[in-house]
C-alpha cells in the first residue's frame, strides 16, 4: 500500500513503476537541448561542448579585414583547446517570398594572439525546411586545433544565392492502379551580409571521424 507522503508528492508514482515508458526521461535527455540566445555584444561568445547557441551577426558587430575580405564577425571562445572538432554551423533565413535572405557564414580559426591562423569555407549547405519554423541552411565543418575562432559573413558574396533542391522529382505508380507524378522544386535563396546563426560544436576523437 502506497504511503500517504508518496502518494501526495506523486499520486501517479505507481504508475511510473509499473510502465517504464510512463514518465521515461530517456528520449527528453537524448533530445539536444534547445538553444542558447547569446547576448547582442560585441564581447566574445562562450561556447559549451553539445550546446547549441544562437546569435547574429549584424552592422553593429566587429569588423575585420580577413583573408576573404573585410567583414563583420562575432568572435567564439571554446573552455579549452579541442584537438579535433565538428562545428555544425545552422543559417537562418530572413524575410519572406522572393525577399527572403540568409547569411553564408565563413570560419577564420583564430591563434592566441587574436589573428586568423586558418581559413575554414563552409561550401556545402544543405536545406532544411520545417513546419512552422524558418527555413535553415545547415553544414558541418572540422576544425584543428582550435580553441577561439571567428564566424563571419563572406565578403563578396552579397549578389550570389543559394540553389538547392526543396523537393525531389517523384514518379510513381500508387497501390490503386493510378500514376503519381511530382516536379521537383528548386530553392534559391539570396545570401545576405548579416543574419542569424547557430553553432553547435562537438569534439571527435580523431581527423577520420564524421563531421554531423
Amino acid at each position: 500500500m502506497l504511503s500517504t507522503t508518496a502518494s501526495a508528492q506523486n499520486p501517479l508514482g505507481w504508475l511510473v513503476d509499473k510502465l517504464p515508458f510512463v514518465g521515461d526521461k530517456k528520449s527528453a535527455d537524448e533530445a539536444p537541448p534547445p538553444p542558447k540566445d547569446a547576448p547582442e555584444a560585441i564581447a566574445p561568445i562562450a561556447l559549451s561542448k553539445g550546446v547549441p547557441y544562437r546569435f547574429g551577426v549584424r552592422d553593429t558587430s566587429p569588423a575585420m579585414d580577413f583573408s576573404e575580405g573585410k567583414s563583420h564577425y562575432r568572435r567564439i571562445d571554446l573552455l579549452r583547446p579541442l584537438p579535433f572538432a565538428a562545428l555544425r554551423i545552422e543559417t537562418i533565413t530572413q524575410g519572406s517570398g522572393k525577399s527572403k535572405s540568409v547569411l553564408k557564414p565563413i570560419v577564420y580559426v583564430l591563434d592566441d594572439a587574436e589573428k586568423p591562423r586558418d581559413t575554414v569555407k563552409v561550401d556545402k549547405l544543405a536545406l532544411d525546411i520545417r513546419p512552422l519554423q524558418a527555413t535553415r541552411l545547415v553544414s558541418c565543418v572540422k576544425l584543428k586545433n582550435v580553441q577561439h575562432f571567428a564566424l563571419a559573413s563572406v565578403a563578396d558574396d552579397k549578389n550570389s544565392a543559394f540553389k538547392g533542391a526543396a523537393r525531389d522529382k517523384v514518379d510513381a505508380p500508387t497501390k490503386g492502379g493510378f500514376y503519381y507524378a511530382t516536379d521537383g522544386m528548386q530553392a534559391a535563396i539570396a545570401y545576405a551580409r548579416f543574419g542569424e546563426v547557430e553553432l553547435t560544436i562537438n569534439e571527435l576523437a580523431s581527423e577520420k571521424d564524421d563531421c554531423q
